[in-house]
């Protein structure tokens, strides 16, 4: 289990959120929603250890709390579009090995990209890429890891219809196999059709769709409501 109690989190001396505590159970995936720039990206960034968590925050996944600093050893891994750059001249293939043998991970990362529709491209330079490409690539990267608890930064983003149905059905599959997945993303419907729970992000708290709510109405509920 995946435990945040009391985070803080942010750039210099401004916060972005305080106050966020919730649970993340192994074999689940769980959303995470919230208008630009309340924090969902900071958020996963600071349970992956990237971005330093305020004083009096405590993370701490399977019993191990999270130290200053990255670790190794800590069984979050962060999947964002700051992993990678269009001017990166390796390959899917290079990425998906390196991120597996990081991770100590023994997945069969051609059997992954073909899932995931990588394997035409995955041994020209990332540099040849449209965005779905790098999308996909990410993802790929992701599931390679193996990872306990994994973070994906809104990774449906730029994907044709069928690469989506690959990218959820892989999303899936990673659960099934006990991990857990957390997944931001502003497309609501794909939320709903994949996630077990859902949770709307606020500067100073976290609020768990409960439920069989409609994703976007409850959206605009909790949203529209809290600017009033």
């Amino acid at each position: 289990m995946l435990e945040v109690s009391n985070l803080a989190a942010g750039y210099g001396w401004s916060p972005v959120f305080r106050n966020i505590s919730f649970r993340l159970r192994r074999g689940e995936v769980v959303g995470l929603a919230a208008p630009n720039g309340v924090g969902k990206t900071t958020l996963m960034r600071a349970l992956a250890g990237d971005v330093p968590a305020g004083k009096g925050s405590v993370v701490e996944a399977d019993g191990q709390k999270r130290l200053p600093g990255r670790s190794r050893r800590w069984p979050v891994y962060y999947s964002g579009w700051q992993q990678v750059t269009q001017r990166c001249p390796l390959s899917a293939f290079e990425l998906m090995g390196h991120a597996a043998g990081c991770w100590g991970s023994d997945a069969c990362t051609e059997a992954i990209g073909d899932r995931l529709g990588v394997l035409s491209f995955w041994k020209r330079p990332l540099r040849s890429y449209s965005q779905g490409m790098i999308q996909q690539t990410l993802l790929a990267m992701a599931s390679a890891t193996e990872a306990p608890y994994t973070l994906l930064d809104e990774p449906m983003n730029a994907l044709d219809p069928l690469r989506t149905k690959q990218a959820e059905l892989e999303v899936r599959a990673m659960a099934r196999a006990g991990r857990t997945v957390l997944i931001s993303s502003h497309l609501l419907e794909g939320l709903q059709r994949i996630c077990d729970r859902v949770l709307f992000l606020h500067c100073d708290a976290v609020e768990e769709v409960k439920g069989n709510v409609d994703l976007r109405e409850g959206f605009f509920s909790c949203y529209e409501t809290s600017r009033e």
